[in-house]
C-alpha cells in the first residue's frame, strides 16, 4: 500500500514538472515569436518612406536640336601667314582693341576689334548668312541642313575669316523644328527654353510656311553665353502651360487594377488612393486625386492596405 502510494506520489510530480518544462517552453516561445514578429515590424518601418505631396505645377522639356542664330561681325586678313591670337577666346573687347596678329616671313599684320563684343576664332562661314536680319525675311526653308565650314588653324590664307566679334548685348535667336507631341505656337507666343539646368524666355518671332514643323525662329530675351561659337545646341523646350495639380517622385506610383495610385498614411494607417498622371518629368510627376500636404508613401512594395506603420519621413 504505501509502495504503491509512493509511486503515485512520484509519477504525479513527474507530470507536474512536464507540464511546468512544457508551459515554460511555450512561454519562451511566444517571446521569441513576438520577438521576431517585433523585429520585422521595426525593420518594415524603417523601409517605408513617406513625402509629402505639394502642390505645385510641372513643365515636361520637350528636347529639340536648335540652330543658333547671333549678331556676328567677321574680320579677315589681307595677308596669309601664322594667326597670333592676342585676346582669349571668349573674352570681351572693346572697339579699336588688338585681337590678333597675322606673322608672315618677319613681318606683323594687326587686326583690330572693328566694333566691342566677345572674341570668337571659331568662324564658320556661315556668318553672314545666319543673321538675325535675314532670319526674319528669307524663308525658313532656306536655313535648312546648313553646313557650317570647319575653323581655321594655326595659319590663314589672304581673304580668309581670322575670328568674329558677337555682340552679346543683343540677343540670341534659335531656330528648331516644334516637336510632334508640342505644344502648337503662333508667332507671339513665348516659349520657355531650358539649357544646362538654365531656364531662359523667348518670343516666336517667325513660323515656317507648313507650320511649327518646317521651322520656328524665337528670340531669347538675352545673349545665350553657351552659343558663342556654336551653331547647334540641344535646348529643351517647356510647356508654355505646365500641368497643375500635387507634385510627388514616379517612385510612389504603382499599377493597380489596370489604373494608377498610391498609398496615403493617415493617422498611421495605410490606404489606398487612385490618381491621374497629369505630367511627367525626370523623377516628378504631377497628379490629380491628392491633396496639398497628403503622406505618400515611396516604397509602396513595403506596405499594403489596412497597414499600421511608423512612418519615416
Amino acid at each position: 500500500m504505501a509502495e504503491e502510494k509512493k509511486r503515485r506520489s512520484k509519477t504525479a510530480r513527474f507530470i507536474r514538472r512536464t507540464l511546468f518544462r512544457l508551459a515554460v517552453a511555450a512561454l519562451l516561445l511566444a517571446i521569441a515569436g513576438g520577438g521576431i514578429l517585433w523585429a520585422q515590424h521595426i525593420i518594415i518601418s524603417r523601409q517605408v518612406q513617406v513625402v509629402t505631396a505639394q502642390e505645385g505645377s510641372l513643365a515636361v522639356p520637350r528636347e529639340v536640336d536648335a540652330l543658333v542664330v547671333n549678331s556676328e561681325t567677321v574680320v579677315t586678313t589681307a595677308a596669309a601667314g601664322k594667326i597670333d591670337k592676342v585676346i582669349v577666346e571668349g573674352d570681351r573687347a572693346a572697339k579699336g582693341s588688338l585681337i590678333a596678329r597675322i606673322l608672315s616671313q618677319g613681318t606683323s599684320l594687326s587686326l583690330a576689334n572693328p566694333g566691342s563684343g566677345l572674341i570668337s576664332y571659331r568662324v564658320d562661314g556661315l556668318e553672314g548668312v545666319l543673321t538675325p536680319k535675314n532670319l526674319l525675311e528669307w524663308d525658313m526653308a532656306k536655313f535648312k541642313d546648313l553646313k557650317p565650314s570647319p575653323p581655321p588653324g594655326d595659319t590663314v590664307q589672304s581673304g580668309q575669316a581670322v575670328f568674329k566679334v558677337v555682340d552679346n548685348l543683343l540677343p540670341t535667336y534659335l531656330v528648331f523644328n516644334q516637336p510632334q507631341d508640342g505644344v502648337v505656337l503662333a508667332v507671339g507666343d513665348s516659349v520657355a527654353v531650358e539649357l544646362g539646368g538654365q531656364k531662359y524666355n523667348a518670343k516666336v518671332v517667325k513660323i515656317g510656311k507648313t507650320g511649327p514643323a518646317d521651322g520656328v525662329a524665337a528670340a531669347l530675351n538675352t545673349f545665350l553665353p553657351q552659343s558663342l561659337g556654336k551653331r547647334y545646341l540641344k535646348v529643351s523646350l517647356l510647356d508654355k502651360k505646365p500641368a497643375k495639380g500635387e507634385v510627388i517622385p514616379v517612385s510612389a506610383l504603382l499599377e493597380r487594377q489596370g489604373g494608377k495610385g498610391v498609398f496615403r498614411v493617415k493617422d498611421g494607417v495605410v490606404s489606398w488612393q487612385p490618381v491621374q498622371v497629369l505630367a511627367q518629368s525626370g523623377d516628378k510627376v504631377c497628379v490629380s486625386g491628392l491633396k496639398n500636404g497628403d503622406a505618400v508613401i515611396t516604397t509602396p512594395a513595403y506596405v499594403k492596405d489596412g497597414q499600421v506603420v511608423n512612418i519615416v519621413y
